[in-house]
């Protein structure tokens, strides 16, 4: 059972892939099944500097576009960040923001922020690298796009249409997985939302929701501890 849903979810990202208008890339060769990159699909963190092939991000994009939304209303915005110049004042923001989340994160002692902060950590390590990662791509939502409700329903709207956006970064997260590139999120710069606003120049309708980092992992691909499902699991009633 569990290898014909393998087979069948290859098939049907490999068909996604080699689709019409996935701009004409036909020699694509999946490199794991799509449970597969499920299964072992983490935060690598230790990315290296070397470059991505265009056409992998090109890849990675289109899979986010091809995700599902609430009344095909396909609202996410992907703001592509290559240029050096522009990832050296990203690093700053994120930089700026990992301490405001370490001082306001109430699962990290008091006494426990200064080894947090330091570089050996991996999540700050990659949040002082930032300008040093190959592409980084700020997912954003377009509020005038996704726009369908009255305004006496604009609290659940705002709900609903990031609940639009994610299934598209979990997409690029598959579909980089799939092709051997490594990924990690991450929210620190929206600690700094009107200095991330004004450096990518974003309209007042445009939200920024998350920040993808993306390249060639330093490390293999493993599962992830996780709790297991059970945990999470209540049938008909909580």
């Amino acid at each position: 059972m569990f290898s014909s849903l393998v087979s069948y979810f290859s098939k049907t990202l490999e068909a996604m892939l080699y689709s019409e208008n996935f701009w004409l890339i036909t020699d694509l060769k999946l490199d794991v099944p799509t449970l597969e990159a499920i299964r072992t699909l983490r935060s690598m963190r230790r990315l290296r500097s070397g470059p991505v092939e265009r056409e992998k991000v090109k890849i990675v994009l289109q899979a986010a576009a091809k995700a599902p939304s609430g009344g095909n209303t396909q609202p996410w915005e992907f703001i592509l960040v290559t240029d050096p110049t522009v990832k050296k004042k990203l690093r700053q923001l994120v930089s700026d923001g990992l301490r405001i989340y370490a001082n306001a994160n109430l699962r990290i002692p008091r006494d426990g922020i200064d080894a947090f902060l330091n570089a050996g950590n991996p999540v700050s390590h990659l949040a002082y690298h930032t300008d040093e990662i190959p592409v980084l791509i700020l997912v954003c939502l377009n509020s005038e796009r996704a726009k369908r409700l009255t305004n006496e329903w604009s609290g659940l709207e705002e709900q609903a249409n990031w609940a639009s956006v994610f299934p598209a970064v979990q997409n690029m997260l598959l579909a980089a997985r799939a092709i051997g590139l490594g990924t990690a999120i991450s929210i620190f710069p929206l600690f700094k939302m009107d200095e991330l606003k004004q450096l990518f120049k974003l309209p007042e309708f445009v939200k920024p929701g998350i920040l993808v980092y993306l390249g060639y992992p330093d490390a293999p691909f493993s599962e992830p501890k996780r709790l297991p499902v059970e945990t999470f699991i209540h049938e008909n009633t909580w």
